[in-house]
C-alpha cells in the first residue's frame, strides 16, 4: 500500500541505521578521520537541500547558492563535531538546527552583495594557487609552467561541469552542447582515474568539485592545514594530466 515501507526497504533502514552508528563509534571512540568523511558525506545531501530551501526563499537578494551550501556544510561540520551519538536525538534533527541556523546567521552578518562577488572568486583564487604553487616547484620555462597551469585548471573545469559526483537523486543537469560522445567519453576516463589518486587526493577533488565544499572546510573535515589541502589538490591535477595527456 501507498505510504508503507516493504520488508526489503525496511531491511535496508536498519543497515543504514547500523553503519551510520559503527562510523559514530569509530570517529568518537577512536577519531577516525575516513569515518568523520563518511559521515560528512552522508549527510551532505541534507546540508544541500536545506541550502536550496533558504536560497529560494531569499531568491531576488542578490545571494548566489554556493553561499548557501557552503554555510550548510559549515553547519554540518560542526553538528559532527559537537553531536553526540550516546543521545537518543537523531543527527539529522539536530544537524538541521545547526545547518539552518548557520545559514541564517551566516547571511545576515555579511554583505550580500560582496559575499556573492567574493565566494566564486574566493575558490577560483584558491585552485589558481594551488597549481600555481605546484608549477614552480619544478624547473621547467615560464611555457611550460604555463601550459601546466593551463591544463590543471581544464581538468579542473572538467571535474565541475560533469556532475560525476552529485548524488543521481539530485543531478538535474540538462542535456548540452557538451553531451556528445567524445565529451562523455572523457569525462568517464576523468573519473575512472580520479578514482586511481591517493585516498586523500581522490576526496579532495570529490569534495571541492563534486560539492563545492572550499580547501578550508576540506581541512577541518581531513584533520589537515589549508596548505597542504592546496598542495595535494595541486599534485592530483597534475597526476591527471600526466596520466590522460594533455589537452
Amino acid at each position: 500500500m501507498k505510504g508503507k515501507i516493504g520488508k526489503n526497504g525496511l531491511a535496508i533502514l536498519r543497515i543504514q541505521k547500523w553503519v551510520e552508528a559503527a562510523l559514530w563509534r569509530k570517529f568518537r571512540q577512536e577519531g577516525d578521520l575516513p569515518a568523520k568523511h563518511a559521515l560528512f558525506h552522508m549527510h551532505q545531501p541534507l546540508a544541500r537541500k536545506i541550502a536550496k530551501e533558504y536560497y529560494y526563499k531569499r531568491m531576488g537578494q542578490n545571494v548566489e547558492l554556493a553561499e548557501f551550501e557552503q554555510l550548510a556544510y559549515e553547519g554540518l561540520l560542526d553538528a559532527i563535531h559537537k553531536f553526540d551519538p550516546l543521545r537518543t536525538v537523531p543527527f539529522r534533527g539536530y544537524s538541521r538546527r545547526r545547518i539552518a541556523g548557520n545559514i541564517a546567521d551566516g547571511i545576515a552578518t555579511t554583505s550580500e552583495v560582496s559575499r556573492q562577488v567574493s565566494t566564486r572568486y574566493k575558490i577560483e583564487q584558491e585552485r589558481l594557487r594551488s597549481l600555481s604553487n605546484i608549477a614552480r616547484a619544478d624547473e621547467e620555462t615560464a611555457l611550460e609552467q604555463l601550459t601546466k597551469l593551463a591544463s590543471g585548471l581544464a581538468f579542473g573545469l572538467m571535474l565541475e561541469g560533469t556532475g560525476i559526483y552529485h548524488d543521481d537523486e539530485e543531478n538535474e543537469r540538462q542535456p548540452n552542447a557538451y553531451d556528445s560522445l567524445v565529451w562523455k567519453e572523457a569525462t568517464q576516463r576523468l573519473a575512472e582515474e580520479v578514482e586511481k589518486l591517493p585516498r586523500k587526493q581522490a576526496m579532495i577533488l570529490q569534495q571541492h568539485y563534486g560539492s563545492g565544499v572550499n580547501f578550508n572546510q576540506i581541512a577541518k573535515l581531513l584533520g589537515l592545514s589549508k596548505g597542504r589541502i592546496s598542495q595535494l589538490h595541486g599534485e592530483a591535477l597534475q597526476i591527471l594530466r600526466k596520466r590522460l595527456g594533455k589537452f
